[in-house]
């Protein structure tokens, strides 16, 4: 799983801690081909580390329905401000 580290403290977090952050999510385009119908999907949230700092994520992917195997990283956009990927 990958990992974030805050910028002022540099407590790590599991990228499934920030993504929780984000309450919904948008829809912003459907497409019916394939599997069937998928939508593709953004949200925003912010988390707030211990210090603190605030992160804000910004998250998009194709929604697949139910059922459908699909490797979500392919299309995956993941922006985290305030805090940095650990490698």
């Amino acid at each position: 799983m990958e990992q974030f580290a805050c910028d002022s403290c540099k407590k790590t977090y599991t990228k499934r801690q920030l993504l929780n952050a984000i309450g919904t999510y948008q829809p912003v385009e459907a497409d019916t081909s394939g599997a069937g119908e998928a939508t593709y999907v953004k949200g925003y949230g912010v988390f707030e580390c211990e210090c603190g700092q605030e992160i804000s994520v910004h998250h998009a992917h194709w929604d697949f329905p139910v059922g459908v195997e699909q490797n979500i990283n392919e299309d995956e956009q993941l922006s985290v401000d305030g805090a940095s990927r650990l490698q």
